[in-house]
């Protein structure tokens, strides 16, 4: 008998990007027509874009959606996205979309009621969270309360943009400007500063990079003099937040010119010499890279307090020098240019404890383990959450109670018209005449 065709589901924000993209590229090249794939998205930009390469696209919550939800076998999302609408029969993957020095789920500080709602929904019905290592399945189970045998040590899909080929000559198509020009190319890719449910007030988005006090000239003059581009790309939830300036040696990367030219921001990052960061993932996925990384730990107290660094130990997170200023900035600079070591000890050991022996992102070993003759395979089980069934059934049976309750109602009610028709007046006169008769018929 011919098993049904797998209608595979994807969703990531932004739109069409993440850990979901490059897993979808593989299996799309891999299992081609064996399987259904479906995208899910937020914009009508990506809506109409994935509609011009032939992707299968619906708009979330449309009509569509919903009926797409109900089919879909495996659902492969970044940000737990489309959990409201899994079926109890359906598949629920999460690759998520960072891995870093910032707390997350239960373990964040003055947790909110909203974010307790979201992760315990997260907990109850997440099947399968994919990690690149063990050290990360540690960090997420604890975060997001997930058992660890629902969490695979198995990649990362991103890795696989990080080394595509010919990065400077799209990073060169982003920012309409030949890369190549300049000696140097720096990133500053700051965390998102707010958060579910709370804002954390340590953006600062009318400098262009978070340090206070902040000195412009400076920093301007510096990038001239040594011909470095500093390319900035803020969080995709805060672009609209910070200034938009444009100088010969700083230039802003913007969500919807990578969208327009179809480059994702980790497409990009090969292109760079080294990466500054404040608490962001990316610079501890930068490290795969085997570059530098020079970490801002501006307001580092505000943050611990009010976000909190995994393990409370910033220095776990740290591969490179550190600043709160300008002057040391340029400082560092020069230094992770010029005699940054890749095989240093401590940047290795770090890399190994985050990415272990992975050359790639290990879409095969996902892939392989998920799937087998192009159908899921025994090895995985959608998870059964008791405290979930147990309420589902309670509702059923309070349902069912409501209805015997209204059912009973119903009877009593009847009891009742049917002694008011017995102790009526005609039914009693009713009663003689019928004893008349059988009297006379007997």
């Amino acid at each position: 008998m011919k098993s049904k065709k797998l209608i595979v589901t994807f969703c990531s924000f932004p739109d069409y990007s993440s850990n979901a993209k490059p897993l979808y590229q593989y299996m799309k090249k891999r299992y081609k027509d064996a399987m259904r794939f479906v995208w899910i998205v937020r914009t009508d930009e990506g809506y109409n874009e994935l509609k011009r390469q032939n992707i299968e696209v619906y708009k979330i919550y449309s009509k569509e959606y919903y009926d797409i939800m109900k089919k879909t076998n495996v659902v492969i999302s970044t940000h737990g996205d489309l959990l409201n609408e899994k079926e109890k029969c359906c598949l629920y993957i999460d690759l998520w979309h960072g891995i870093g020095i910032k707390k997350g789920g239960y373990l964040l500080h003055d947790i909110s009621d909203y974010d307790k709602k979201w992760f315990n929904n997260y907990s109850r019905k997440v099947d399968y969270m994919i990690v690149p290592t063990d050290f990360w399945a540690t960090i997420f189970s604890a975060s997001f309360y997930v058992e660890n045998e629902r969490i695979l040590k198995l990649g990362y899909p991103k890795l696989d943009e990080f080394i595509k080929k010919n990065p400077k000559e799209k990073l060169s198509k982003v920012l309409d400007i030949d890369v190549n020009e300049y000696d140097k190319i720096i990133f500053y890719m700051p965390t998102f500063k707010k958060g579910v449910g709370r804002i954390e007030k340590n953006g600062n988005f009318r400098n262009l990079i978070d340090i206070v006090p902040y000195d412009e000239e400076q920093l301007l003059n510096y990038l001239k003099e040594k011909n470095y581009l500093l390319c900035i790309k803020y969080h995709p939830s805060e672009e609209l937040s910070a200034q938009d300036v444009s100088y010969n040696n700083v230039k802003i990367i913007k969500d919807d010119k990578l969208f327009k030219e179809q480059i994702t921001v980790n497409e990009i990052l090969n292109a760079s010499d080294c990466l500054i960061s404040d608490y962001s993932s990316l610079a501890v996925e930068y490290v795969f890279l085997n570059k530098p990384v020079i970490l801002l730990n501006t307001n580092i107290k505000k943050f611990e307090k009010h976000r909190g660094i995994f393990f409370e130990n910033y220095d776990l997170w740290v591969t490179g020098p550190c600043t709160d200023n300008i002057a040391d900035l340029k400082t560092c600079l020069d230094k992770a240019l010029n005699d940054f070591n890749p095989n240093d000890s401590l940047y290795q050991s770090r890399r190994e404890l985050w990415f272990g022996k992975l050359k790639n992102g290990g879409c095969q070993q996902i892939c392989d383990y998920i799937f087998e003759n192009n159908q899921i395979s025994n090895r995985v089980k959608c998870h059964v959450d008791l405290e979930m069934e147990l309420e589902e059934a309670q509702k059923e049976l309070n349902i069912k109670q409501q209805q015997i309750e209204s059912q009973k109602a119903i009877i009593d009610e009847k009891n009742k018209e049917l002694n008011m028709v017995y102790n009526s007046r005609g039914w009693k006169l009713l009663e003689k005449l019928r004893k008349v008769k059988r009297g006379k018929a007997d």
